[in-house]
């Protein structure tokens, strides 16, 4: 059996000899690679975005940019780490790579211009032919990344011929290397993602990455200088293992091994990066704040590469010493199996980690840096140990694979095999296991697949096979116990109440949705665990106003698109208007809509009918406004809240020139547009961007419900408001029917819902800061601010300090009077009715009961004050909560104030019940001193009204 070849003298040029000092000298590379690591990060998030921007955000796309990138790093260490070993001055290349990097990382936004024009020619050529599209996508990323990641992928082999000298001290300087660079990679991600890109912007947080490069490549010339100016020693060139120094491994190696470590690198690389995508949406389903925002997207990235460089740095320490290191890198392997299959254990109790709650109940206020820290907390959890081993892995499969008089080239060829591998994880993540085998199901196929290449490692060696059937016997136990602790259902959507059910739960390639029913029989979709349409009052008025209002803007209309297909609500509202002869919606992720069929309350099964008229485009919304030629007299947006994944690139100014360059010559935009979640600044920063390409802007507010939510709409020329067309539209059944289900089947009614335009409007709007694809303000700063009410109400109480009505941008001789009066009385009713909602989301109801009723007597026929009155949740939810004395006593509360005798007949009865229940709680000592103030309250509304109902029936008994 062969063993490994032992290190010569002959293998040292003659330049590589060590001046006096050297080894301290050699030292001071560490802290250049480090800030190379994290230039590497930085750039690679940098021109990801950017990418992304050109190419959109689908699941194709973005395993094209990550292939592309790391095809560039593969190529880089194998063909520049095969040259490296005969390189006289490697700090000089070292040097010469850094700033060959800079320089294209300069250049990089210069590049990017050419790519946006080749991409656009290729889409239309290529466009209907989705994989030749791909491929050409491919082809351009990888030509663009070519040199940079070229350059990027050959720095380790490089670095690594220049610090080796010892085959005793391989595995410390390697280990030290890859650790200090993934540390590097650490302060990158999280400085890119936390700091950099928030503060200044993505031009200039590639310029300071550029600026590392040059600093590094400063750095490493002038020691390479340093170094080469010391006089040699005498001994001459350093020794490959002298007395004293760790023992190189006794035992022989297996014929072949180096190849199998090489190909179990690859595999396991695969594994690895598929394991990172698969937690990456697992775990946004266990974090309760921030959730897929870009911070939890940042948090988990650093904690995965800290753990690999922790894994990294602590076998460093000891890996020269180790005399079998070939069966120690098939212990690892096994090991990190086994870790990954606890982590999926893991995923299910994650939430419950946390430091403390980042939300104060008294100040309304979250604290974002303790919500960061819970994520990672949280993160750490469920992948730390598997990355603290998979940190471990590489030192040791070096330690095997590497020969000192091939320092470059070995390093070269084991970092190509295991990036070549994370280029093949990523790829099968998404479109394999994933879609086939699911989140939970998958990380427990990739431990498996960890476990067995450890075991194959471990039978290389006879010796060691009593090894491999232990380890073998315990990852089976392991895995019986992990699949006996999973839950009956193994979906991650969290069911938040006993009276939830989860209808549906589908993980496909890019977006794991689900949709649930809550104790009112109301369903709401979630994707990756951020609900975003469902068949509630509220979800309705969302989806059914996308389509109706701009129709009924408009005077003819012949084509539609709505970007999102949520619950299927928007495109069904406009399937309801004859006059739209095309009606098209781009969706992204092709599993949202198999959830419509349940969902039929707000999409009424129209997939499952012909449409002709009807198209649904999967695609990134921006790549397809970008590059199709097809325009549209409308074009509707409808998004989540905007902190969540990547919803603020539909609300920057490229995005909103894009649809305006789409549009007909009078066609118009209406987005949707979040009132929570955003300070008055960033709110402010979003409304500004859309004034800046649609200064013909107007803001619609729908009050028929408590909802949370704008429109915006954007006119090319100027704001026009018309009742008649309103009228007209909703003159057709079809149309009235579905408004008058959320009771907005009225054109004064829609009319009233205007609430700002024209020069107050854009005085308040006044400011230079926009929303760009350079500058992301909303993705980086809505995050930090409110996951409550508060500043919902806020922002909407400053857009009615602006308040401008519809009536100056109509023609208001052509509106008949009598409807010209009841307009302005909805908009006299208009400011209660949103102060009434206020105190509604603040629970305090006897104050939203007051409200509503000011409305009611000045607009008595407004048929959504009369359903607003009825607190229908309320009353609702004591059908599934019968012995909940608090509303009973709420709801007779507010039932009381109300002149409607039928009303305080229901409140007497309501108060009569809910004083019983009262009284049993007290009995059984359930919260004695608040039970007892109740008690009291309600006794006290329960006799004023049982006098009240006593004088209302005596004139009567009098007649």
């Amino acid at each position: 059996m062969a063993t490994a070849p032992a290190p010569s003298t002959a293998d040292y040029p003659a330049v590589a000899l060590s001046p006096p000092g050297g080894a301290a000298l050699r030292l001071l590379a560490y802290p250049f690679f480090f800030a190379s690591g994290a230039a590497g990060l930085i750039y690679e998030i940098v021109w990801t975005r950017m990418l992304l921007a050109i190419f959109g955000a689908g699941l194709y796309a973005v395993c094209t940019v990550l292939a592309a990138f790391m095809a560039g790093l593969a190529l880089g260490s194998w063909l520049l780490g095969r040259v490296s070993d005969r390189l006289g001055r490697p700090l000089r290349t070292y040097g010469a790579l850094e700033i060959g990097i800079a320089l294209a990382g300069a250049a990089m936004p210069l590049l990017m211009n050419g790519v946006t024009a080749v991409d656009g020619w290729i889409y239309a050529h290529l466009g209907g032919q989705f994989g030749i599209l791909t491929a050409a996508r491919f082809i351009l990323a990888f030509l663009l990344l070519l040199i940079p990641t070229t350059m990027m992928g050959a720095t380790l082999p490089v670095l690594s011929r220049f610090m080796v000298r010892r085959q005793a001290h391989l595995g410390l300087h390697v280990g030290s290397l890859y650790a200090v660079n993934t540390f590097g990679a650490v302060a990158g991600s999280f400085l890119a993602g936390f700091v950099l890109i928030a503060s200044f912007g993505l031009l200039h947080s590639e310029w300071i990455a550029a600026g590392l490069n040059l600093f590094v490549a400063a750095g490493s010339l002038a020691l390479s200088l340093m170094i080469e100016r010391r006089p040699l020693s005498p001994g001459g060139p350093p020794v490959a293992a002298t007395a004293g120094a760790p023992a190189p491994p006794t035992d022989a190696l297996p014929p072949r091994a180096v190849q199998w470590v090489l190909w179990t690198a690859l595999l396991s690389g695969a594994a690895a990066l598929a394991c990172q995508v698969l937690w990456s949406r697992s775990l946004v389903f266990s974090f309760e704040y921030l959730k897929n925002t870009t911070y939890s997207f940042s948090a988990m990235l650093t904690v995965f590469l800290a753990g690999l460089a922790v894994g990294a740095a602590l076998i460093g320490l000891w890996i020269d010493h180790e005399r079998q290191p070939l069966r120690l890198y098939g212990v690892l392997l096994v090991l990190i199996g086994m870790a990954v299959l606890l982590s999926v254990t893991m995923l299910y109790s994650a939430g419950g980690l946390r430091i403390a709650d980042p939300y104060d109940p008294e100040t309304g206020i979250l604290n974002w840096y303790l919500a960061v820290g819970n994520i990672m907390l949280q993160t750490f959890g469920v992948l730390g140990l598997p990355t603290i081993l998979l940190g471990m892995a590489f030192p040791a499969a070096a330690r095997v694979v590497v020969q000192v008089g091939r320092v470059g080239g070995d390093v070269g060829r084991l970092y190509a095999y295991n990036t070549v591998g994370a280029i093949l994880g990523a790829l099968l993540a998404g479109f394999i296991i994933i879609p086939l085998f699911g989140l939970t199901f998958g990380l427990l196929l990739l431990g498996l697949v960890e476990i067995g290449l450890g075991l194959g490692v471990l039978h290389l060696l006879p010796a060691c096979r009593r090894y491999a059937y232990a380890f073998g016997g315990l990852a089976a136990v392991m895995l019986v116990a992990v699949w006996i602790g999973l839950p009956a259902q193994r979906g991650l959507q969290p069911v938040t109440t006993l009276l939830d059910t989860l209808v549906f739960y589908k993980e496909g390639p890019l977006a794991t949705v689900a949709v649930m029913e809550n104790n009112l029989k109301e369903r709401t979709i979630y994707v990756d665990g951020v609900g975003v349409a469902g068949t509630d009052p509220i979800m309705q008025t969302d989806q059914k106003s996308l389509a109706h209002v701009p129709m009924g803007l408009l005077a003819t209309a012949d084509s539609a698109l709505t970007v999102g297909f949520g619950s299927g609500g928007a495109s069904y509202s406009f399937l309801l208007h004859d006059r739209l002869r095309r009606v098209d919606c781009i969706e992204i992720s092709t599993t949202v809509p198999k959830a419509a069929p349940e969902l039929h309350a707000a999409n009424h099964g129209f997939l499952e009918q012909e449409q002709p008229r009807y198209r649904l485009i999967f695609d990134d919304a921006r790549s397809y406004l970008t590059h199709t030629e097809q325009r549209y007299d409308i074009i509707a947006t409808d998004c989540t809240d905007l902190r969540y994944k990547s919803n603020a690139n539909l609300y920057d100014l490229q995005y909103f020139e894009a649809c305006r360059a789409r549009l007909t010559p009078d066609g118009l935009v209406v987005v949707w547009m979040p009132l929570a979640g955003l300070s008055e600044d960033v709110f402010k920063v979003a409304l500004r961007t859309f004034h800046r390409v649609f200064p013909a802007m107007g803001i619609f507010y729908l009050p028929n419900e408590p909802t949370h939510y704008i429109l915006l709409i954007g006119w090319q020329d100027e704001i026009q408001l018309s009742y008649e067309r309103f009228a007209r539209m909703l003159a057709e059944d079809d149309v009235r029917r579905d408004l008058g289900e959320i009771y907005l089947d009225d054109p004064v009614k829609l009319l009233s819902s205007f609430i700002a335009g024209g020069p107050r409007l854009a005085e308040y709007l006044a400011g230079d800061v926009l929303n760009t694809q350079n500058n992301p303000v909303i993705e980086f700063e809505s995050p930090k601010y409110g996951y409550f009410d508060k500043p919902l109400i806020d922002n909407l109480a400053a857009l009615m300090e602006i308040y401008t009505s519809p009536r100056e941008f109509m023609d208001t001789r052509r509106m008949p009077p009598e409807e010209l009066e009841r307009l302005r009385r909805y908009e006299q009713a208009l400011p209660l009715i949103i102060s009434g909602h206020a105190h509604y989301r603040n629970l305090r109801i006897e104050e939203a009961a007051m409200d509503y009723m000011k409305a009611a007597a000045i607009t008595p026929d407004d048929l959504s004050l009369k359903r607003l009155l009825r607190f229908p949740i309320l009353s609702e939810r004591l059908r599934y909560e019968p012995r909940n004395s608090y509303l009973y006593v709420l709801l007779g509360r507010v039932y009381m104030l109300q002149p409607d005798l039928d009303k305080r007949e229901m409140a007497y009865d309501l108060l009569t019940q809910g004083i019983e229940l009262l009284q049993e709680d007290l009995a059984a000592g359930e919260e004695p001193e608040f039970t007892s103030q109740r008690l009291d309250q309600a006794r006290g509304w329960h006799a004023e009204l049982e006098r009240e109902l006593q004088a209302a029936s005596a004139p009567l008994s009098d007649q």
